[in-house]
């Protein structure tokens, strides 16, 4: 028997009270069905959280003005040796805007120096569809960048010198759209664009020769590496309808292809799955097609060239060694 040891990974979700650090953990965890009872984080809780062959472990930090405290006090304890800091702002919340802003430049100030390599990760969180004149009127987010400027201007500068490599991401992000909030972890975990990019190109040439609508590659959990969308499907729609299949089905690696239909929507969904042995760790690929039922192709014939598309983006992982790339992409441990 192979003794494999995991490379890991400590990911910090901070930011105040009620930002909704822990319901984006949960979402990125799929436990949807808590969203609604979710209670205030206690100082530090852990998860942990497997993805590409890593343990990640999410540190889940209490946004308490008496844990900040703490945190601050303590900050080789609590701010050594983190790989990603995801930090949440409350893009709806005024009131507290000036603490939060604080806050991020004394957690940034810790950051620089206990964990001098960590990605930084800004969620404008809470940009609900609904609320988009409120967001616009207070444009919390156009002031946090510019005055959080000058603490972020190192870290910048050095990511800048460093080729292919980005520590500073920043997305809005809102609970209503969970799949969105998984698309913006998938950049920074992944980190290698080049491979992303080549990925969407086969799709992108997948989806157009056989007149599909999207077609999308992600690993377990839902972390996407690449995707390709149509012009004739919005995006709105496309969203809705994995949605809608993520909250029904959790997917299979070893399933060929699985057709689905949707309420409402005038489109199948085609699901297949695959899996690459790594360093005696079995690590699955998800593959999803979004296509119309007048596509001109029938069931068997759909499901062969699936099968034949999964081969290649198979033969792409296993050749471009892009497993292991993502395994040592972090390797201070």
């Amino acid at each position: 028997m192979i003794n494999v040891v995991k490379t890991k990974e400590k990911v910090a979700f901070l930011g105040m009270n009620n930002a909704g650090k822990t319901s984006i953990i949960k979402t990125l965890m799929q436990q949807f069905d808590i969203l609604e009872s979710i209670k205030p984080t206690i100082k530090v809780e852990r998860s942990f959280f497997e993805f590409m062959g890593k343990d990640l472990i999410f540190w889940d930090f209490g946004g308490q003005e008496t844990f900040r405290k703490d945190y601050l006090a303590e900050p080789e304890r609590f701010f050594d040796e983190i790989s990603y800091l995801f930090y949440v702002v409350d893009v709806l919340d005024e009131e507290i805007f000036e603490e939060t802003l604080v806050y991020f430049n004394k957690v940034v100030h810790f950051l620089e120096m206990y964990s001098k390599d960590a990605s930084i990760i800004l969620f404008f969180h809470k940009h609900d569809a609904d609320k988009k004149d409120i967001i616009d009127t207070l444009d919390l987010k156009t002031q946090f960048l510019k005055e959080s400027q000058a603490v972020l201007e190192p870290k910048m500068a050095r990511s800048m010198t460093q080729k292919g490599r980005n520590s500073i991401y920043i997305y809005d992000t809102t609970i209503y759209d969970p799949i969105n909030i998984v698309k913006a972890c998938s950049e920074p975990f992944l980190s290698r664009h080049d491979l992303i990019n080549v990925v969407s190109d086969i799709l992108s040439q997948f989806v157009t020769n056989f007149n599909l609508e999207f077609a999308t590659l992600f690993t377990s959990n839902h972390f996407e590496l690449g995707n390709f969308l149509s012009e004739s499907l919005d995006i709105n729609d496309m969203n809705d309808i994995i949605n809608q299949y993520l909250r029904a089905v959790n997917p299979d690696p070893d399933l060929i292809v699985e057709l689905t239909f949707l309420r409402n929507h005038p489109h199948k969904l085609a699901v297949s799955g695959f899996s690459i042995t790594h360093q005696g760790i079995k690590i699955p690929f998800y593959s999803v097609v979004i296509y119309k039922d007048q596509n001109g192709m029938g069931d068997g014939e759909l499901r062969q060239v699936i099968d034949k598309q999964n081969e290649n983006l198979k033969k792409l992982i296993v050749n471009a060694d892009l497993v292991n790339i993502y395994m040592k992409s972090k390797s201070k441990y």
